[in-house]
């Protein structure tokens, strides 16, 4: 019915609200700003590549508002997520009317829709993952409505399976999968559960090969090369072609010559456009004679010949069939291939902006994928290591436990645990098993894992593809990307098993959004199952439970996940890019090493136009050949190698890596020419020169250090440093307590701290407290619940007998710090030379805090080495008294005892007041 669309247009006008509230106004850190710049200046991001995400993050940037460019290519993922809401409800909505529903008629049915179908979208669209992808420039949110599309197409189909316009629907479906490609591969979870209910629902299709081999060829993108998966469409769209025009001219005897006469053409139509046999190192190749040269110089995979083997045969199998059959029918059941062939290679052309655009040489062209060779390798991701996905599936890198468990950035249960807000205590990234072990979240899998269920019971046809969507969409994926946990690194192979950098919940969208809707189907089942519309009190009880589930269960998920999901006043990505820029002069020449001190910088410049003078040079990618000659042709740095001797340049034992090789060559190539600087937060790794550190040559200036010729221990321009924390830099969001931090942010704004507490410390050594002060304040300022500021200004008051300063800093700061300040303020007086005033110092600390046991062990050692044991043995007494169970207390009572009375020292008279 009509109101089903205008409820899903509720649905979305609400996602627009929330994402729009929330949507990030400038950039995020790690991929954001790269697609942001892409965006802008049509450049190729890394493979790859998305060219249908920046082409339509292109047309987003165009639009006249709002202002901020970053803002305007972020608006495309909460455009794209809310219309994944609105296809969420239909999807639902749609299920419940002709399934979960199917011949039942009661008073309120059409209300159970729209509470489960509301339900069902609202907890698909706000789970925290997929709220943050709505809410920054990444591919999820448009991944997202093209798999909700995909799922909808099949339900639609169902209806109209039988009619014409039930083929069209499948040709849709693959030019939008196919199309998809060219944002994100995900979106191919929700074929293979599209294609069951196909054949599930039209069981006279089940026995035609060719329609399994038309589906095969266009789902072996996910295993095989680019190469093979466009042969293998050209070769069924030309065999249907060829089929259908023998069979209207009645000439069938001819079909079994079909596919091996158009193999020939194909063969010659593809080595005269693509290089197929193109052979860099013949001698590379097995002496197994021409043929096996042949086969060798395509360069294809075993997937790849087997894959193309099996559709070749099955369309050899197809043609003899069909010729000996005939028929209206069949030549209706060819056209399908034929329309879906043609559809997935219009969807896939997409894809040659890649080389189109690269030619032109944007200012970001990762990769350079100008000819085929290079595009192949771009598109087939040959940059994050040679072997094949598939293949690198079967050798686990990491525990069973952990990747489907709960550990660190990449335990699955981690991630699908804190999707909807029913937990208890807060959520700790350090720690994921923190705060989760409420059964209520058991509650929710149980609703969702039952509305599925209830589906496969009451009409399988359609439950089981949903339920193997959202298997390969959770756990299939888990099986699939083969996430390291860090236990497994092996330093001789070259597929590192290192901990996964970042939380990969993102990999998930598609199965946590998908499971949102199942929590809509459950809401529906559990009316469906459990109550009884008989009861006098029916209408009550629907009211009541469609007030649970329509407004209670999703607001929960919304009113949780709101404060870590908003990013309008997150403004720490921007200004971190901005700071690093500002801090070169101009010509400036900066290494960098990690997406997130390079990809917000390349924003910045690129889409802001801010401080284009000065060169990025990303260390990661200075290990490919393409990126070297790109910085030395394009941008013109420094580089004293003809294009000729960069592509030669190797790891070697004497040289190092090619980065490190990099490194030299820019420094004797610059002769002080530019200026050089590396960013503080580079690893000391890369910052050598001849294999020799660098450090003694590095002047820090801020946020950079700057290569000089004077060497010398721990240089720094201390006043400029002070001029541009203080005067230049910007901090906004840095301090406020009240903007969520995940665990990037808070590393990065974590290092301004940690700046200004590196010179407080030059200040202090030259003797200037106040200074030091002035930047352990600024310190504190920004970071007000980071330890390390307020223990060092703890520490400078110690140190220079300043107590006053103590008491003032100890009035703005809670009660449960103030312990440990006293404790640091207390050794800092003791290592200065005053006991005095270390001993109250640590009692006061024990004080506030009877189980300090750091505080217990000074004061002890305090007082143990100038021998006053009676007030020794009063410590101890007052530490068992508050610890009990504590076994270090009374074993250091006994020995004080006995060198008491070995001494007969009589601290009473020894001991000043």
């Amino acid at each position: 019915p009509r109101i089903d669309y205008y409820l899903a247009a509720l649905a979305a006008v609400i996602a627009l609200v929330l994402y729009g509230m929330t949507v990030q106004r400038t950039l995020s850190f790690w991929d954001c700003g790269e697609f942001i710049a892409c965006a802008t200046i049509l450049g190729v991001p890394h493979p790859p590549g998305t060219p249908l995400y920046i082409l339509l993050g292109r047309l987003f940037s165009l639009f006249p508002v709002p202002a901020d460019i970053g803002l305007r290519v972020n608006l495309l993922s909460v455009f794209s997520s809310a219309l994944a809401v609105a296809l969420g409800y239909l999807i639902v909505a749609r299920i419940v009317r002709r399934y979960l529903f199917r011949g039942a008629s009661f008073w309120g049915r059409g209300w159970l829709v729209f509470t489960a179908g509301l339900s069902g979208a609202i907890m698909s669209g706000f789970g925290r993952t997929v709220w943050i992808n709505a809410i920054e420039a990444e591919v999820y949110g448009v991944t997202l409505l093209a798999f909700y599309a995909l799922i909808y197409i099949a339900l639609v189909w169902v209806d109209v399976r039988y009619e014409p316009r039930g083929q069209r629907l499948l040709v849709l479906a693959t030019f939008v999968a196919v199309l998809g490609l060219s944002v994100h591969m995900m979106i191919y979870l929700a074929l293979p559960g599209l294609w069951l209910t196909v054949f599930l629902l039209r069981p006279d299709w089940r026995r035609h090969w060719i329609l399994w081999v038309a589906v095969g060829a266009t789902m072996a993108v996910m295993i095989s090369g680019v190469e093979a998966f466009l042969w293998n469409l050209v070769l069924v769209l030309g065999t249907g072609i060829l089929w259908l025009a023998l069979a209207r001219t009645g000439r069938r005897t001819l079909a079994p010559w079909i596919v091996p006469a158009w193999m020939v053409v194909q063969y010659a139509i593809f080595s005269a456009t693509l290089p197929l046999r193109t052979v860099p190192n013949p001698e590379l190749l097995s002496s197994s004679g021409a043929i096996g040269q042949w086969f060798e110089s395509f360069y294809w995979s075993n997937t790849d010949w087997i894959l193309t083997l099996l559709v070749t045969l099955g369309l050899q199998a197809g043609c003899i069939r069909e010729a000996v059959r005939g028929g209206r029918e069949h030549r209706q059941l060819w056209a399908l291939p034929v329309g879906r062939a043609a559809a997935a290679l219009v969807g896939y052309s997409v894809h040659a902006f890649i080389p189109l655009r690269s030619r032109l040489d944007p200012s970001i062209d990762e990769n350079s994928p100008e000819t085929w060779e290079t595009f192949k390798g771009f598109v087939e991701r040959k940059q994050y290591g040679s072997q094949s996905m598939v293949a690198r599936m079967l050798k686990r890198r990491g525990d069973w436990a952990h990747q489907l468990g709960r550990h660190p950035r990449m335990g699955f249960w981690s991630f699908f645990e804190t999707q909807y807000g029913i937990k208890s205590g807060p959520y700790d990234l350090s720690n994921p098993a923190a705060g989760t072990r409420s059964p209520a979240f058991l509650l929710l899998v149980g609703l969702g894992l039952f509305g599925v269920g209830y589906l496969g019971a009451v009409y399988w046809r359609i439950g089981l593809p949903l339920v193997l969507t959202l298997f390969l969409a959770t756990v299939g994926l888990v099986i699939y990307m083969n996430f390291a946990d860090g236990t497994r690194y092996n330093p001789r192979v070259s597929d590192q098993a290192y901990l996964e950098v970042r939380d990969r919940d993102y990999f998930f969208t598609t199965g946590f959004a998908l499971f949102g809707l199942c929590i809509g189907l459950g809401t529906a089942a559990f009316l469906r199952v459990f109550l009884d519309p008989g009861r006098p009190a029916w209408r009550v009880v629907v009211t009541a439970s469609s007030a649970v589930f329509l407004f209670a269960l999703p607001a929960k998920t919304v009113v949780a996940n709101y404060w870590q999901c908003d990013r309008s006043r997150d403004f720490v990505p921007y200004d971190y890019a901005w700071n690093l820029l500002q801090s070169c002069d101009r010509d400036g020449i900066l290494f960098t090493t990690g997406d997130n001190d390079t990809f917000p910088l390349w924003c910045l410049q690129e889409a802001y136009g801010i401080r284009r003078d000065v060169d990025i040079v990303n260390l990661s990618l200075a290990n490919t050949h393409w990126y070297i000659r790109q910085m030395k042709n394009r941008h013109g740095v420094p580089f004293a190698l003809t294009n000729d001797e960069i592509d030669l340049m190797r790891p070697t034992s004497q040289l190092g890596r090619v980065q490190a090789q990099v490194v030299n060559i820019v420094l004797e190539s610059n002769q002080w020419r530019r200026p050089i600087y590396f960013g503080t937060s580079s690893p000391e790794s890369v910052r050598r020169y001849r294999g020799a550190p660098l450090d003694s040559n590095l002047r820090l200036e801020g946020m950079v250090m700057r290569v000089v010729p004077d060497r010398g221990a721990r240089i720094a321009d201390r006043e400029l440093v002070m001029k541009r924390y203080t005067e230049e830099y910007r901090y906004r969001s840095v301090a406020d307590t009240t903007i969520f931090k995940n665990e990037t942010t808070r590393r990065i704004a974590d290092n301004y701290a940690t700046g200004l507490l590196y010179i407080a410390d030059e200040f202090r050594r030259q003797g200037r407290p106040d200074r030091a002060r002035t930047a352990a304040a600024l310190a504190m300022q920004l970071r007000p619940r980071l330890p390390g500021p307020r223990v060092y200004r703890a520490q400078l008051a110690g140190e220079y007998d300043r107590k006053d300063e103590l008491d003032s800093m100890l009035e703005t700061l809670p009660v449960e710090w103030h312990a440990e300040l006293y404790y640091n303020y207390a050794v800092a007086a003791e290592v200065s030379g005053d006991p005095d005033r270390a001993l109250p110092a640590y009692r006061h600390a024990l004080g506030l805090r009877p189980t300090y046991a750091d505080a217990f062990r000074r004061a002890a050692a305090f007082l143990y080495e100038r021998q006053r044991y009676d007030t020794l043995l009063e410590l101890i007494d007052l530490w068992i008294e508050a610890n009990p169970t504590d076994t270090l207390g009374p074993i250091l009572r006994v020995e004080v005892q006995h060198l008491q009375s070995q001494t007969g020292a009589l601290t009473g008279e020894q001991e000043s007041p």
